[in-house]
């Protein structure tokens, strides 16, 4: 058994009282395997032993909604987010096929790990205890496989590129093979106290600046416009955080709502908001799905 479930609560022996889960399932005509019974009540509402003075990179925060059942784990190495509950009937009824179709056997719903590139994956655990993700795809055989894999320090999830990114970004001015003169963005950087100026930084102002996407929405626009990215001593304390957090030097490449965007030496894209700092792509791409899929 995985020693960080120790540390959140977890005994031998444990059961906890999912009867509002199963009345759920029952509710919704969802089939209900024992496997996923026996699952939740050996891990649902269990509470966190964490300290504060724990470094994000050292410990996997664990922490206990008090609603239902649901445990919610977050994983500060591979930045995924865990919920064990029930999500919606259009989700687990659509995903069943999938993973009927994988496994071959029935399967339940018990929960979802979301990850800010990635986005939200339900997870399914069949009748013979396998683990698998809504896609189809299996991710462990075993209950100790599976806490092997919430705890990795790697974000495992496989990035489903939407489409409809590429259409908002064409509304905002953007074309395949796009490359306007970076020369205003270098020379701002260089004013601003940028030493060095990555090519990932050079080939996104090229492709992708003066842009403003989500221009009819003001309170999520993404702008790459050099107007609005080149308050540097504002944002040198942003690039300060995500540098210190990430260990990267970065570049600034553009403002997305109320966060500054990055992009370091090989190209991996992070954001900063007023302290909340994540990785946001590991290629331009990435980034634009993350934050553009949702519309």
């Amino acid at each position: 058994m995985n020693k960080n479930l120790y540390d959140a609560g977890y005994f031998n022996g444990r059961k906890a009282d999912i009867n509002e889960f199963i009345q759920n399932i029952e509710e919704q005509g969802l089939p209900m395997v024992d496997t996923a019974m026996h699952f939740l009540e050996k891990y649902a509402n269990i509470y966190p032993l964490y300290s504060d003075d724990m470094k994000p990179k050292d410990y996997l925060e664990v922490v206990a909604e008090s609603k239902r059942f649901n445990l919610n784990i977050k994983n500060k190495y591979s930045n995924q987010s865990y919920t064990f509950g029930i999500g919606s009937k259009d989700i687990a009824l659509n995903a069943l096929n999938s993973i009927q179709e994988s496994s071959g056997e029935n399967a339940t719903q018990i929960g979802c790990v979301s990850a800010r590139i990635s986005g939200t994956v339900s997870i399914f655990i069949t009748e013979s205890g396998k683990f698998y993700l809504e896609r189809g795809n299996k991710i462990a055989d075993s209950e100790e496989e599976f806490w092997d894999y919430v705890f990795s320090p790697n974000e495992q999830l496989e990035v489903i590129i939407d489409p409809k990114i590429f259409d908002i970004l064409r509304k905002a001015g953007w074309y395949e093979g796009r490359k306007i003169d970076s020369s205003k963005y270098i020379e701002r950087l260089k004013k601003g106290g940028y030493t060095e100026i990555f090519k990932p930084a050079v080939a996104f102002y090229e492709e992708f600046g003066e842009l403003k996407v989500l221009e009819e929405d003001p309170n999520n626009e993404i702008c790459t416009c050099l107007n609005e990215i080149s308050d540097f001593d504002f944002n040198v304390i942003r690039n300060e955080r995500l540098r210190e957090k990430f260990e990267v030097e970065l570049n600034i490449i553009a403002s997305c709502a109320y966060s500054m965007v990055f992009v370091s030496e090989n190209g991996e894209v992070y954001s900063d908001n007023d302290g909340m700092c994540v990785k946001s792509g590991a290629n331009f791409i990435e980034f634009w799905n993350t934050v553009l899929r949702i519309y």
